[in-house]
């Protein structure tokens, strides 16, 4: 039996071809695990945001409330077309914007949450790629073993 060298150096090329596959994949696969760590970290975020801004415009509509009580504690007080009425409407849009303030947050917060699972699913795909990267190039090498 004689000595393939071009055998030889082929499946040392299909090993190597294997190996630089599977860590391509896994080098992929850590960087859109960063990315969806990435995309968690804003979701918890833009909850937190909303949630403060909620609470100031509900916060600000209080403190509307109370200057109404203030108001009414004087005595007996017409509400329609007066400053009163203004402050009631004032209170009223206050806890709508809050409300939606609050909304946009969560619906913010379910984007980036999709987006860091589609970033888990890549980083799964890229990990199986590697390793049918890899196990392609060790057929290849096991294949060149056995000569022309």
């Amino acid at each position: 039996m004689a000595f393939n060298v071009a055998g030889v150096a082929g499946a040392a090329g299909g090993i190597l071809q294997g190996i630089g596959s599977l860590q391509a994949g896994n080098a992929q696969a850590r960087v859109s695990l960063a990315s969806a760590k990435q995309a968690y970290a804003a979701a918890s975020e833009s909850r937190r945001q909303a949630g403060y801004q909620a609470r100031l415009i509900r916060e600000l509509g209080a403190e509307m409330g109370g200057q109404m009580a203030v108001t009414l504690g004087k005595g007996s007080v017409a509400t329609s077309g007066t400053p009163l009425a203004t402050l009631v409407r004032n209170a009223r849009q206050a806890e709508l914007t809050a409300a939606e303030t609050h909304r946009t947050g969560l619906i913010e917060q379910e984007r980036w949450m999709k987006q860091g699972k589609a970033m888990e699913r890549a980083a799964k795909a890229s990990r199986s790629a590697g390793k049918w990267g890899a196990a392609a190039g060790f057929a290849s090498a096991i294949g060149s073993i056995g000569g022309p």
